[in-house]
């Protein structure tokens, strides 16, 4: 189930990351997946997935938990519900 929860400080949501993919894509379907081209190593995943991230939100993204394992919460500030969704929309694809 895909947990996107509204708070005072902005949006946390909980996604899975699949590192060394061939390329950046989002799937959604139960939860939201995150491919990512980098390997998980010396943090090169989460940079990648902060710095993506970011282009697509125009917010810093921070890693709550999880920052050594698939499976994280990310905060992102400043940003409703339907500005994730928005932002997800333009690039998710349905699994």
């Amino acid at each position: 189930m895909v947990v996107l929860q509204e708070t005072s400080k902005g949006i946390v949501v909980e996604i899975k990351v699949i590192p060394n993919s061939p390329k950046f894509k989002v799937k959604t379907n139960s939860f939201i997946k995150v491919y990512l081209t980098s390997e998980p190593k010396r943090g090169k995943a989460n940079k990648e997935l902060i710095n993506m991230f970011k282009k697509i939100f125009g917010v810093e993204v921070k890693i709550l938990s999880g920052a050594r394992t698939k499976t994280k919460k990310l905060l992102l500030p400043g940003l409703t519900k339907q500005d994730f969704i928005r932002g997800l929309s333009k690039l998710a694809t349905k699994d």
